[in-house]
C-alpha cells in the first residue's frame, strides 16, 4: 500500500496504527484517515472536516470545527477547495459515499475511519452547539 500523501503535509502519513490513517486511497479510490491523524491535520489547518450526518445527529454532538453538510443535500460546490477534505458520519458508511461524490467533484478527500464513533472512542471531544458535552447518535 502507498502512504497517503497530501500537498500540505511534508511527509507521507504512515499507515495503520491507532493514530494514523487506516488505509490510504489508491488511484481512483478514497483513503481513510484515523481520528488522531485527522485531528493533527485539522489543528495544522491542512484539512477541513465535513460532517454529513442528518440534523438530529449533528445537534446531538459533533467535532469542534466541523462543518455540517447533510449527505441528503451535499454537493461538491458547497465545499471549499485547496485543502484536504475529511468526511465523517456516524460509522463511516455514509461519509464514504459523500467522499466519492466530492472526489468526483475534484476535491482531495479522505473518509474518517470508523466515523464519529471512532472519534469518540479515540478520546476526542464531541460537543453540541451550545458548548455542552455531546453524544453520538
Amino acid at each position: 500500500m502507498r502512504p497517503l500523501v497530501h500537498p500540505h503535509v511534508p511527509e507521507p502519513i504512515p499507515v495503520n496504527t491507532s493514530d494514523t490513517p487506516a488505509r490510504p486511497g489508491g488511484e481512483g479510490t478514497v483513503g481513510e484517515v484515523s481520528p488522531r491523524a485527522a485531528q493533527r491535520l485539522l489543528a495544522r489547518g491542512e484539512a477541513v472536516l465535513v460532517d454529513v450526518r442528518e440534523i438530529d445527529e449533528w445537534e446531538a454532538g459533533h467535532a469542534r470545527g466541523a462543518s455540517h453538510r447533510p449527505l441528503s443535500r451535499l454537493t461538491s460546490e458547497q465545499i471549499e477547495t485547496g485543502r484536504l477534505v475529511i468526511v465523517v458520519c456516524r460509522s463511516g458508511r455514509r461519509s464514504l459515499r459523500a467522499a466519492e461524490l466530492l472526489r468526483h467533484g475534484g476535491h482531495q478527500v479522505c473518509n474518517l475511519a470508523g466515523g464519529m464513533q471512532s472519534w469518540l472512542a479515540a478520546g476526542l471531544s464531541v460537543h453540541r452547539d451550545d458548548g455542552s458535552r455531546g453524544e453520538i447518535r
